[in-house]
């Protein structure tokens, strides 16, 4: 009798081709792709380490030494481009799979680092060699001698 009035034809046939469909727009649409790219600098000179992250996901990437980076990301993500003296810059993905990023540099300064080592430790828990100078070693002979000299006798090499 479905046959016979044609309810296949009409209602059955078109919902399960609405349902395949979406099912497939959705699966597509949901699908990661790979992302290529170029960072560059103003000048147009390959930024090497700069980092490619995907905002809110634990995916991120470096910079070759020539600037290119792939990585993998779905439609409408934002990466996040980062690197040391340019300012960050956010890029949506789109349909490209290509693209090429331009860093402006950044006016913020770095400050200096200094790192300093303070501590004890016994001997045999030491894999290198360690010499201890004190102040006053540094201070005699100091004047009219370079300070490697000066320092010459007292570390072993």
């Amino acid at each position: 009798r479905i046959f016979k009035r044609g309810l296949l034809n009409h209602y059955v046939l078109p919902a399960i081709m609405i349902t395949f469909l979406a099912f497939i727009t959705t699966n597509v649409s949901g699908q990661q792709t790979q992302v290529n790219g170029t960072v560059k600098d103003e000048k147009g000179e390959p930024v090497a380490s700069a980092t490619v992250a995907v905002k809110g996901k634990n995916i991120s990437v470096t910079t070759a030494t020539n600037g290119t980076f792939s990585i993998s990301a779905k439609a409408n993500d934002v990466l996040v481009i980062s690197a040391v003296s340019f300012t960050t810059q956010e890029v949506k993905v789109t349909s490209a799979s290509s693209y090429d990023i331009v860093l402006s540099t950044s006016s913020v300064a770095l400050t200096d680092v200094v790192v300093v080592g303070y501590g004890r430790s016994t001997k045999r828990t030491i894999s290198s060699a360690i010499t201890s100078i004190k102040p006053e070693d540094l201070n005699r002979g100091a004047i009219g001698r370079n300070e490697r000299s000066s320092c010459y006798d007292r570390i072993v090499f």
